[in-house]
């Protein structure tokens, strides 16, 4: 216990024994409150972190829909302005054909007047066209989302440790020296790389106190699909494992505490 937390203060008292020392008070009480003061305000600070990322990604959820909806009426639109631009343009050729079979002088200036009429139209179908794609393209480019570099806000080392995270309490009353050994982080990290080469993703979760066929065994309790493994098959760390606990091989069961894969050392 640090000297600076207490008040030092030495009264000599005579007594028939001896001289007795008394008088130190402690102060640390004031340090202490003041440490849980900073945490509960930390954890306030958190939660509210917490809640403003949920309604932000709830606003992100709403403009991406919104957006999406935008981009397929958009592209209904377009399609029924190219529809009727087609129309006009069919307009335009048959009364291209009426012009040419007549002979009389008004009625091919009128076939031309409604000719020169259907061409503004369509004139401005093609232009209307290609300002709402250029539009639809310019909004595209201008929704696209880069992801941030979320490590730059990650804070390394200063997690709690929570030692019961690794190992179930069934399993430190079991055998807690072979429970250690299986709970060695390095070892732990190891496994689950050499059944990544393997093809095979696994994530240990603790190790558990796991009974086969009436036998109690210590196991790693994990999620990943082992099915591309032959029963038995081992890495060089399971091996080495299982000789360090004085087991055949190690077993891999899931959350209900069925086994998923044994890994033999026979």
């Amino acid at each position: 216990m640090a000297l600076s937390t207490m008040a030092k203060t030495f009264i000599a008292t005579g007594l028939a024994g001896g001289i007795a020392v008394t008088g130190i008070v402690w102060t640390g009480g004031e340090s202490v409150n003041k440490i849980k003061g900073n945490l509960d305000n930390m954890k306030q600070e958190v939660t509210e972190a917490v809640q403003d990322n949920e309604f932000l990604k709830g606003q992100f959820d709403s403009l991406k829909n919104l957006y999406s909806s935008s981009v397929q009426e958009a592209n209904a639109t377009i399609d029924s302005l190219t529809q009727e631009r087609n129309q006009l343009l069919n307009q335009v050729d048959q009364l291209q054909s009426d012009l040419a079979a007549q002979d009389g002088t008004q009625e091919q200036a009128e076939i031309q007047a409604e000719i020169d009429r259907l061409e503004s139209e369509l004139d401005k179908a093609n232009q209307q066209i290609a300002e709402l794609e250029t539009y639809a393209q310019q909004a595209d480019d201008a929704a696209t989302y880069t992801a941030i570099d979320q490590t730059q806000y990650t804070v390394d080392g200063q997690a709690v440790v929570d030692p019961t995270i690794r190992i179930s309490e069934e399993a430190t009353a079991f055998n807690s020296a072979n429970a250690e050994i299986l709970a060695n982080e390095n070892t732990v990290k190891t496994i689950e790389a050499e059944f990544a080469e393997k093809g095979v993703t696994v994530n240990i979760k603790r190790v558990v106190k796991f009974n086969y066929m009436g036998t109690d065994l210590l196991a790693y309790e994990v999620e990943g699909d082992f099915s591309a493994l032959t029963l038995g098959e081992r890495t060089s760390t399971t091996y080495t494992t299982a000789e360090a606990i004085g087991e055949r091989g190690i077993n891999f069961v899931n959350a209900n505490g069925e086994r998923v894969h044994y890994a033999s050392n026979i």
